[in-house]
C-alpha cells in the first residue's frame, strides 16, 4: 500500500503563508457577521448585473 506524502504546498508553502495570516482576527472577522452581510450585498450585486 502506497503511504501518502506531503505536497509541497504542505511541506514549506503552507506554513510560510500562515505566519503570514493572522488567524485570530481572520477567526473574529468571519464569526462578526459582517462577513456574511458582505457576502449577500455581493450576491445582489452579481445578481443586478447580470
Amino acid at each position: 500500500m502506497a503511504v501518502r506524502q506531503d505536497t509541497i504546498w504542505e511541506r514549506f508553502l503552507s506554513p510560510v503563508v500562515r505566519l503570514l495570516i493572522d488567524e485570530d482576527g481572520l477567526r473574529l472577522y468571519a464569526d462578526s457577521g459582517l462577513m456574511m452581510f458582505l457576502k449577500s450585498h455581493i450576491f445582489v450585486s452579481m445578481l443586478l448585473v447580470v
